[in-house]
């Protein structure tokens, strides 16, 4: 497996120069490329020039460079490996689905964050409360030293 985001921080990420197969690629890139054509006409198979890392591209018109939506890593995966990760990752599809998931994972680390910061509230509180006690010497013995004195020369 590729460290694409490795790779990404290595390489500037507007360079967007692609390597597409054409009719002089082999037989298993041409089946990629004409299957991604076929899922989405905006899409293209593509190999980054300067990771060699495939990438399945966003085509955005003339005016405006490729975007990769899906990176593959530097070995080409098989035909139906690439048609799940194409429908795993649509959003036109799943894109709902994809959104409440994301909303419901946001609520549980939220739900998280709130019950350590409720349980470190608690242990700041009761730390407070136990120094407030000392401090006034409610606890059996005092911190207080006007108190201590006090206290040493009523016992003698």
């Amino acid at each position: 497996m590729s460290n694409t985001l490795g790779i990404m921080e290595r390489v500037k990420t507007t360079d967007t120069r692609i390597w597409t197969p054409e009719a002089g690629a082999n037989r298993e890139e041409q089946l990629a490329a004409t299957l991604v054509k076929r899922y989405d006409d905006a899409l293209e198979l593509g190999r980054h020039t300067m990771t060699g890392d495939w990438c399945i591209w966003l085509m955005r018109g003339p005016d405006k460079p490729p975007y990769p939506v899906i990176g593959l890593g530097p070995v080409l995966p098989s035909p139906d490996t690439l048609i799940e990760r194409l429908q795993a990752a649509d959003t036109r599809l799943h894109g709902d689905a994809m959104l409440q998931r994301m909303n419901a994972e946001n609520e549980t680390v939220r739900a998280q964050e709130r019950a350590a910061s409720e349980e470190a509230t608690a242990m700041a509180a009761e730390a407070y409360e136990w120094a407030a006690r000392d401090i006034k010497g409610y606890s059996g013995r005092t911190a207080n030293v006007k108190g201590r004195k006090r206290n040493m020369k009523e016992k003698t």
